[in-house]
């Protein structure tokens, strides 16, 4: 199937989101459209903290590297977002979360939920922005958070093995640290071996997708390029898991923490056989990492019968009008709901394909539907 062909998938959207106390976003109340829809205006006007507001929905965070406290509006005590999904056979979800300085509450139906991760599988959330890059620039975690999102959306078995492996983890580490006996640090060895092997399991499998699917996204919004994409576990390919916490264990003492394993996961990208940063452009790098987001969102809507909602914040920087043309087809034809941002419509309308879509504008923090 390739990208941008119809697929047989439930309907799932926003139809409503309402936006309280974010960051310079007072008040907000819309219906986006569940297909393409397009946020203008000026710099400093609340685009972005509108795509926030989705994301922090979703994620119970925000994707912008500042700290709670300054997401929520001053002088106010809290902020909340909520919102109507549309599940399959028209059936509604209500959704809401609010976050003060000391607490995060978290709703479903009127009801109280738990984890975040019950949002997270009713929305799911990815984004394309201009740090986006960093997924190739910078250091494994940002590479281990991206693979996870993957796994975590069409793995039923990876979370609940990465918890049990993250607990083991800490309880061994802990041992460590206090310098405990031997038999004390390695007693949570055969809970951690038995998630971690889930945990790569899942995450090879995923790999393997992925490396087939990346080419159906990229061919249609740039040039030709080999990717290459190589999964790196967290501990030798030569050796079982079991194997290696046991012949680093004097090494894990000495520094108090546990080397090996899943926790230490990365993703090498290639071009051409050289790292995807020294091959190509900045731009290049836009592109690319926009064509990795969306083959996620593809495999998550074959695998699930699901749509992804995909947020764009600053679609034309660091794009030539070539790419931007092409980048924003391939995101209004994705099975997707997509929220993108830019200052002038112009930017984004140009060489638009006729799809369903709506237009808001915002300014000073407030947003307003756009009659087309």
């Amino acid at each position: 199937m390739q990208a941008g062909d119809p697929r047989d998938t439930d309907e799932m959207s926003l139809v409503k989101l309402g936006i309280r106390s974010v960051r310079n976003l007072e008040s907000v109340d819309i219906f986006p459209s569940a297909n393409l829809n397009l946020i203008i205006g000026k710099n400093a006007s609340g685009k972005t903290s509108f795509l926030e507001a989705i994301y922090i929905l979703g994620r119970g965070k925000s994707f912008r590297p500042h700290s709670a406290e300054k997401v929520i509006q001053v002088e106010h005590p809290s902020l909340s977002v909520f919102g109507i999904v549309e599940e399959e056979h028209g059936r509604e979800v209500r959704i809401g979360l609010e976050r003060s300085h000391s607490e995060l509450k978290l709703r479903i139906d009127g009801e109280k939920a738990n984890k975040v991760s019950e949002l997270a599988t009713l929305l799911p959330i990815q984004i394309i922005h201009p740090n986006s890059h960093k997924l190739f620039e910078e250091g494994p975690r940002f590479r281990r958070n991206y693979l996870d999102w993957g796994v975590f959306h069409v793995e039923q078995s990876f979370f609940p093995a990465w918890r049990r492996y993250q607990r083991g983890l800490k309880q061994r580490n802990a041992a460590l640290r206090a310098r405990k006996d031997k038999d004390t640090a390695t007693a949570w060895d055969p809970e951690i071996i038995d998630a971690a092997t889930i945990i790569h399991e899942c995450r090879d499998r995923y790999v393997e997708m992925l490396k087939k699917r990346l080419p159906d996204y990229i061919e249609p919004i740039m040039d030709p390029l080999s990717l290459e994409v190589y999964y790196q576990r967290g501990w030798s390919q030569s050796e079982s898991y079991k194997d290696a916490l046991k012949g680093r264990l004097d090494q894990d003492f000495e520094q108090g923490y546990t080397k090996a394993g899943p926790h230490r996961a990365d993703l090498q990208f290639k071009v051409d056989g050289i790292n995807a940063t020294e091959r190509v452009s900045r731009g290049q790098q836009k592109i690319l990492v926009a064509s990795c987001l969306l083959a996620q969102a593809g495999i998550y809507s074959e695998l699930s019968g699901r749509r992804c909602v995909l947020l764009v914040d600053d679609l034309a920087a660091e794009l030539d009008l070539y790419h931007r043309k092409k980048l924003i087809n391939a995101l209004a034809e994705m099975d997707a709901q997509v929220f993108i941002t830019a200052i002038e419509a112009e930017q984004l309308l140009d060489g638009l394909p006729d799809v369903e879509m709506k237009m808001f504008h915002v300014e000073h923090g407030k947003l307003k539907e756009m009659v087309q």
